[in-house]
Formats: structure tokens, sequence, C-alpha cells
């Protein structure tokens, strides 16, 4: 949700401080956001937060303090977890494929692995036969859907292994299963169809300690995604396998972009208005290579744009058809390409909501523009 009043007071009491475009964040939203994922009943649960929707240390140390673990998919993000405060059994490694060195590695430091291809278990067994391994699985069925950035899931995905490839004699080696059904995704059904579907592949695993089943909770402006009917479902499921297996199955979850999403803000100062037929074409005194979501996925990614004065008061009529791009000559270097705005004067403060996962991470020497500053409220 967009915190209108959070962004004033920090123009109004702040702005005369810092060096725009700057990113910023609303510390009490994260801990509130990390503590409705703890309160999902089920009590044999770990939740891993996914380092790659922002990987900012200070981020990192507020969600460590709020008792989450995490989940990183590279050796970058694997040595920052450590030096951030994560102990070796509070981190999970899960990538599309890993180098046999990088196996070898994790084995060492006993980090908890997630594999993604029969070659890779075949390795594992190999070389550490008596250390169990986890592994990430596909599975198909017609409702499987396309999210951003396309398919996890089902037969058009490129990740995890399918269940009939496995061979018999390794399976007694895998001790955790891991899937993840797609991206920002508020139906609590969806998630539970393909959660069932990978229980009821459980007998097959006798050294089963686990279920991975990822992130992808969904960020809207108009609703909260419902962690309790989640949490609820969720844990009904868990316990009927837990009574099945005779043994309390560890859940983990992954979550990443619903965690730090709408606590923060990427701001931007308007730099310039152009005239363009019936539009007026508002340009930042920043770019997409800061704030990469609108160029990736420019007809997908959703961030609320409000204006305001540099006092710090909210501009309201929207009335103004225009179009906020970047100070760049990079034709797809656009914010919005359609939006409608107030009447802006140069000067005034873009504000986008939304901007605390998977934008700062995302930022790209490309155009040449400076890393976006992030400060911590």
């Amino acid at each position: 949700m967009y915190n209108t009043d959070f962004v004033s007071r920090f123009l109004k009491e702040r702005l005369s401080d810092q060096k725009l475009p700057l990113y910023v964040y609303d510390s009490e939203r994260v801990r509130n956001q990390c503590r409705r994922l703890k309160e999902i009943p089920y009590q044999n649960n770990a939740i891993h937060f996914a380092s790659m929707a922002n990987a900012n240390p200070e981020f990192l140390s507020l969600i460590h303090n709020e008792g989450l673990n995490i989940f990183v998919n590279s050796k970058k993000h694997l040595e920052l977890a450590i030096k951030t405060g994560f102990s070796n059994n509070q981190i999970i490694f899960t990538a599309s494929s890993l180098s046999f060195e990088m196996l070898d590695m994790l084995h060492e430091k006993k980090i908890a692995v997630n594999l993604d291809s029969i070659a890779q278990l075949e390795y594992w067994v190999a070389n550490y036969p008596d250390t169990p391994v986890g592994i990430r699985f596909n599975i198909s069925s017609d409702k499987a859907a396309r999210s951003r950035a396309g398919y996890f899931i089902g037969e058009k995905s490129r990740l995890g292994i399918d269940a009939e490839y496995i061979p018999e004699e390794l399976k007694k080696h895998v001790n955790g299963l891991h899937i993840y059904v797609g991206t920002d995704i508020m139906d609590v059904n969806y998630f539970l169809h393909f959660y069932e579907l990978l229980s009821e592949r459980a007998d097959d695993f006798p050294n089963l300690e686990y279920l991975d089943l990822g992130g992808g909770f969904g960020i809207s402006e108009n609703e909260e995604f419902d962690f309790t009917g989640f949490g609820s479902k969720l844990t009904e499921m868990m316990n009927g396998l837990s009574a099945k297996l005779n043994k309390s199955i560890r859940l983990i979850l992954e979550p990443g972009r619903i965690v730090g999403a709408d606590s923060a803000f990427f701001m931007a100062r308007v730099l310039d208005i152009k005239e363009r037929g019936d539009k007026k074409i508002v340009v930042l005194d920043a770019s997409t290579a800061q704030f990469p979501r609108p160029l990736i996925y420019p007809d997908e990614s959703h961030h609320p744009l409000k204006i305001f004065t540099p006092e710090g008061d909210l501009k309201k009529d929207n009335s103004v058809k225009g179009m906020v791009v970047a100070s760049s000559t990079y034709s797809r270097d656009i914010f919005n390409a359609e939006i409608s705005l107030p009447e802006i004067q140069m000067g005034d403060i873009a504000v986008f909501g939304n901007a605390g996962s998977y934008c700062a991470s995302m930022y790209t020497e490309f155009l040449g523009y400076e890393k976006a500053k992030e400060i911590m409220l």
C-alpha cells in the first residue's frame, strides 16, 4: 500500500539533506511483513528470504534481526549472507544449475542445497552419498499459467526435474522437494493446487524431511495477500502429510518481493517538461537503469506514481495526460508511457511506490548512471 504520509513526512524533514534519485525504506513496514510471514500456524517451519529481491546489507540485517533465514542462488549472495550474520544452517542455496566446484564448496560449508538436474544429483550422490540433498521439482498440470517473467512450473518451464527422470536408486538420497509456482500471484488456491501435487510425491522419497514451497506471493494496491487463509490451508496440508508419513515434515517458504516491495519508494526530481500533441512529457533526473522494473517489464510492472512538491505536499488532481521518461537518449528509457498526472512544475518530486524489491537490486551500468542511494528509516 502506498503510504503518502510517510513520503510527505520524509520530504518535509529530510529532502534537503539528500541527493536524488533515492530509494527510501520504511523499516517498520518490512518488520511487519516479516512478522506476518512468521504467523503461519504450522510449527515446524522456516522462512527464508530470497536475497535476489533485495541484497542491500542493511535490509538483510533487518530481516535477519526479525528472525528470518535466507535463500541465495549465487556465490556472491552466499558470501554476503554470511557476512551479514546468517549462519550456515540458516542458508538455503538453489540455482538452475551449479558447477561441480560450486557443489563441492556448498558441501564443505554444510549449506543446504536444492539441485536442479539429474547430472547434479548423480554427482552429489557419487561424491557425498552420506549427505542428503534437496531437488527442485517440476510438476505438469493443465492449471500451470504464465506469471510475470514467464513460466515457473509445468511443461513450459525450464526449471526443475520431472519426476519420471529420477532414477529409483537416487530417491533415497533426497531429503527435500522444492517447487516455485510463479511470481506475484494473489490466488491462494493456485499455490495450494501445486503444493498438493507435490505432497502426493512424498511417498516416493523414503527419507523426506522437508517441502520447500518457494514464494511468489502477490503485491496489489487494492488488497493484501491473504496470509491468514494461506497459512490455514497450508497448515492443514502439512499436518496431513506429516500424519501420513508418521513424522514431522519441515515447511520451508522463500518469500522475496512481498517482504519489502511496498516498504520503499523511488524518488526523482522533475528535470524538464515538454509538450507533445495533447500529452506532456515529464523528464526525470534519473533513469530506468537505476529503477529497472519499468524497463524490464514495461507492460507488467506496477509502481504507483504520485507527484509531490519539494515541500512535501501531495498533488492530487491527475487531469493531465502525460508520459514520464528518463533524461537519457535511450528510446526505451521510459518510466510510464501513458499516465494521468497533476499539473507539474520543474523541481517537483516524482515518487514511485512498490520500490523495495527487484528495483535497486536490478541496477545496471548500461547507461552510465550512478547507482541510486538507499536509506532505511
